[in-house]
This record gives C-alpha cells, structure tokens and sequence, in this order.
C-alpha cells in the first residue's frame, strides 16, 4: 500500500488535510497531478521536475501521476510542491525508505527551480490543523536536499 504524504490546502480561514499520493510505473513519460487543483497547482510539475534535477535527484523518465485527495476540495496555490517532491522522491526511492518518519509530518511549501523552499500563504492556518490532527509541520527553509532522519 502507498503511503500517503500529508499537506493542506484552505478555503477562507478554514485548513483542510490533503492527502497526496504519488503512483509511478512504466509507460510513455507523462506527469499528471488530478484531484481540482488550480493552475499553479497545474504548474507544480514544472517546478518539481526542475527542483528534483536541480538538487541532484536522478528522475527517470517514466509515469507519475499524483493524487490530491479529497478530490471534492478546491485546491489552490504552491504550497502542495514540498508535498508533491517527497512523494516523488520516496517513491522513486531515492532515498533511504523513510515511509514510517514522514507518515507523522505535514508538509508545505513552494519550491523555487534550484530547489529551495519559499514562503507559503495559510501556514498559521496550517499549523492550527495540524496541532488539530497531531502532525509536525515540516517546513524548510533550504534546498530539498535534506534527509528524513
């Protein structure tokens, strides 16, 4: 069973959890993100297709489709990158497999194309949900390269 990555997305002053599930097979090269996201949400692969490279991530080509569950809820803006990169990255696992450490955290933030984590809109919105819902709120201030430990 995948596991899921953890973020939000809100609607006024209201956060809502968003589960974001990565699937990654064989296949014609293609990277679709569903799950009514706006367009920036559209763009995300753009940026982490350039971050993941830019920060030394070897992604191979194949088919990743990401999920942002609950489908129901509009998503909107660049905070679900940071969300949307770990789960490419464990998936592809490139990474030590660091399921179990992540399952407990809530990520979120923008990526710029080098790899390094902008500022978000809602993040005290966010930390209100998670506090709510017993996650950590891992937000990095510095490239992607980290590790889960």
């Amino acid at each position: 069973m995948k596991k899921k990555i953890f973020t939000s997305s809100y609607l006024g002053l209201e956060s809502h959890l968003v589960e974001v599930e990565v699937d990654i097979s064989r296949g014609l090269p293609m990277f679709s993100i569903v799950g009514m996201g706006d367009t920036a949400i559209l763009e995300s692969k753009f940026r982490v297709k350039a971050a993941l490279k830019n920060s030394n991530y070897e992604i191979s080509p194949q088919k990743i489709v990401v999920n942002l569950s609950p489908a129901g809820i509009k998503k909107e803006g660049a905070q679900f990158d940071l969300a949307i990169a770990i789960g490419i990255i464990l998936e592809m696992k490139l990474l030590k497999d660091k399921r179990e450490i992540v399952k407990d955290y809530l990520f979120i933030g923008e990526l710029s194309l080098d790899g390094e984590v902008k500022g978000v809109t809602g993040t005290i919105n966010t930390v209100i949900l998670a506090k709510r819902k017993v996650l950590k709120v891992l937000y990095f201030l510095m490239k992607i390269e980290m590790k889960l430990a």
